[in-house]
């Protein structure tokens, strides 16, 4: 019952998230919770890809398909940007209304109330500067609420390598 509620919950995308060896005899409760999210960026990136060498942590170069900012490959947009020693930060915003069908007619009117949700991205200046800028950033909460402070809007080209985000408890070690 709770891995159907979850599946409908997220349209299909998530399958289960308990399985029947994580209720046992001794088991008085199960509470569960699902999020489904898809909404569109506030900037929209272009529909089709370029490729592109994306720069692996081992130092390894590999091949890939990046979404860029904008209509051409060669745009540039506002985008509100963080330059810190060391590295940068992006905030890629998403509309309101997660683009679901009762809120598709008001999102034109509602980009200048700003957004709900948000994506930051964070790129060090050097390659290998990955480990410093996580350290930098993870210290304190506060030095990240001084880099959202620090954001403002600026002329930038935006190329991402195409990603996927999933989540799966399937490793018992990753619980909490």
């Amino acid at each position: 019952m709770i891995n159907s509620w979850v599946k409908k919950a997220t349209d299909n995308l998530i399958d289960s998230v308990i399985s029947t060896s994580d209720i046992n005899a001794n088991t008085d409760l199960v509470l569960a919770n699902a999020v489904y999210f898809k909404g569109p960026w506030l900037e929209q990136f272009n529909h089709f890809t370029e490729r592109g060498t994306f720069h692996r942590l081992n130092g390894d170069l590999a091949e890939a398909e990046f979404m860029v900012n904008g209509l051409m490959t060669s745009s540039i947009r506002w985008q509100d940007i963080a330059c810190m020693d060391g590295f940068k930060g992006c905030q890629l915003k998403r509309r309101r209304g997660h683009g679901d069908a009762k809120s598709k007619d008001t999102l034109s009117t509602e980009v200048n109330e700003g957004t709900q949700y948000s994506m930051f991205i964070f790129l060090p200046d050097a390659r290998d500067g990955l480990s410093t800028m996580v350290d930098m950033v993870t210290t304190s909460p506060s030095y990240l609420y001084g880099i959202l402070n620090e954001m403002e809007k600026k002329l930038v080209n935006i190329k991402l390598p195409k990603f996927e985000i999933t989540f799966s408890w399937s490793d018992p070690q990753a619980r909490p």
